[in-house]
């Protein structure tokens, strides 16, 4: 056969050494102690080596204000659509003042040290409400930019119940589900709808339905995150992702993929810890958090909350063990790749509560070796 060698081929390939490699790492850091301290002392010493290991303590240390002229690092600021952002001269509230004349509180640092991060305080992050769409059951569905940093969107979904939230869910995405888009039950497409069918994806908008404030993310290189070499509305495009390409792209930097997915969440649960920000500000006569009254079918911006209110709920009243009480901690949910970047992001920091991971608890061994 032409271009065929006919010497039989020896090949020299990598797993044996590998596998080597691995048996002379794995479960290093194990815990191996047996009281509530060492326990506690390994969770702190563990999360800083999973920090490095991923960069995103490197991430955390590049992150920059979106004005340093405007807004002192630490800020956190919610805009409406367009909306511009100036100073206050009123010191005694020291709040950033949008454009529509609406005030934010500020927050100093909401970042606790449950996370082993830079230690350098928390440039500002943005959350940009674009379209709201009424769905059935007495849902709104939303749809944020959210400014995860000064060059870095990410485009997600908030799903309101109708009247107050039990808590609050982050609902992340796997592969080939075309990102945030089966995650909120969004069945417009029919490769979607084939997929939410199949896999059961629509967990978001189920959580909805069961009265959970829920926020469905585009993880990067999926869905509107998608690099070029993904991007497209083809049926084979839209179920696409370009994590290889990410890949590729942040391990010559000392990054990688699943720190990037780290970073964006931390930033946002960073975001939901400030009293009054627009997703899970304490609710208002309607039931909706400060800044989403609806009025004639527009959004609108709207009051201060004052700390101390959190998430649409009454400290004092909630007992149930389905969400957290606490000023911006969450509950997570993930499916295959969402389950990864669950299980991830619930041992980098303390603020995630509670964790579903679906299709992702196996071995580095048997799964990648």
């Amino acid at each position: 056969m032409i271009g065929r060698n006919k010497k039989k081929m020896t090949y020299y390939d990598s797993l044996p050494g590998m596998l080597r490699y691995y048996d002379g790492v794995a479960e290093k850091d194990r815990f191996t102690g047996s009281t509530l301290d060492e326990l506690k002392e390994w969770q702190m010493k563990s999360r800083k080596t999973l920090s490095e290991v991923i960069g995103l303590e490197r991430l955390r240390s590049m992150g920059r204000p979106f004005d340093s002229h405007a807004l002192a690092q630490g800020d956190s600021v919610i805009l409406s659509s367009g909306s511009q952002v100036g100073r206050s001269e009123d010191s005694a509230s020291d709040s950033v003042i949008l454009s529509s004349g609406s005030q934010v509180g500020r927050s100093e640092d909401p970042v606790s040290d449950s996370v082993i991060l830079s230690e350098a305080k928390n440039p500002p992050t943005v959350c940009e409400l674009v379209d709201s769409v009424n769905l059935e059951g007495g849902i709104t569905r939303e749809k944020y930019l959210f400014h995860v940093d000064e060059y870095t969107i990410m485009p997600m979904y908030v799903l309101r119940p109708d009247g107050e939230p039990k808590g609050t869910y982050l609902a992340l995405a796997g592969h080939q589900g075309g990102g945030k888009e089966s995650i909120a039950g969004v069945r417009d497409v029919k490769c979607i709808r084939d997929k939410i069918d199949f896999f059961n994806y629509d967990y978001g908008l189920k959580l909805a339905k069961m009265g959970y404030l829920t926020i469905c993310p585009d993880p990067r290189g999926f869905g509107e995150r998608r690099d070029e070499a993904a991007q497209g509305d083809t049926l084979d495009k839209i179920l696409s992702s370009s994590c290889r390409n990410l890949a590729n792209m942040t391990i010559p930097m000392g990054l990688s993929v699943i720190g990037l997915c780290v970073y964006d969440y931390v930033r946002l649960i960073d975001h939901l810890s400030v009293p009054g920000n627009v997703i899970t500000g304490a609710p208002t006569e309607t039931g909706k958090p400060a800044g989403q009254d609806k009025v004639d079918g527009n959004i609108k911006t709207g009051s201060t909350v004052e700390a101390g209110e959190v998430a649409g709920q009454d400290n004092a009243d909630r007992t149930d063990g389905d969400t957290a009480t606490e000023t911006g901690s969450v509950s997570i949910v993930g499916f295959s790749g969402g389950g990864m970047q669950a299980l991830y992001l619930a041992a980098l920091d303390e603020r995630v509560k509670n964790v579903i991971i679906s299709g992702y608890m196996y071995g580095v061994k048997d799964s990648l070796l």
